[in-house]
C-alpha cells in the first residue's frame, strides 16, 4: 500500500510542478472536506482548475484515463462545489485531469484541460481518441 501511496504522491508532485510551469498556481493540495476530496485546486487569471490526478508506475500498465469513470467525476463535482461554497468563491471554474507515467526517475506528464467536456455521458470511461 506504501508504494501504491508513495507512487501517487510522486505523480501529484509531478503534476503541480508541470502546473507551476505554466504559470497556475498552487491553492490546495488534497484538499479535503467530509468524504469529498481533490487532488490540486491551481489557479490562474481568475480561475480556479479542479485537478484529478492519476498516476501509473510504468507505461506499460492501461491509460490513467480509464481509471476515471462517471462516479469520480461526480465526486470531483461535489468536491468543487464544497470547496466554493466553504471558502464562499464565486469564480469560473474548469476541471482537468493530469496522467501521469512514472519511468524510473522521470514522469511523462499529460495535461487534459476542460476533461469533463471529453466525458462521453453513455460511456463509463473517457474518450481519448
Amino acid at each position: 500500500m506504501f508504494l501504491h501511496s508513495q507512487t501517487g504522491l510522486e505523480g501529484e508532485e509531478a503534476a503541480a510542478r508541470y502546473m507551476i510551469s505554466k504559470g497556475y498556481h498552487l491553492i490546495e493540495r488534497n484538499w479535503r472536506f467530509k468524504h469529498l476530496e481533490t487532488d490540486l485546486i491551481m489557479s490562474r487569471l481568475g480561475l480556479l482548475v479542479f485537478i484529478e490526478v492519476k498516476t501509473l508506475s510504468h507505461e506499460g500498465q492501461s491509460d490513467p484515463l480509464i481509471h476515471v469513470n462517471k462516479d469520480k467525476v461526480v465526486h470531483l463535482l461535489n468536491a468543487a462545489h464544497a470547496y466554493m461554497r466553504t471558502n464562499q468563491l464565486d469564480a469560473p471554474v474548469r476541471f482537468d485531469i493530469i496522467s501521469v507515467i512514472k519511468d524510473g526517475n522521470c514522469y511523462k506528464v499529460n495535461h487534459y484541460p476542460d476533461a469533463f467536456d471529453m466525458f462521453d455521458k453513455s460511456s463509463s470511461t473517457y474518450v481519448t481518441g
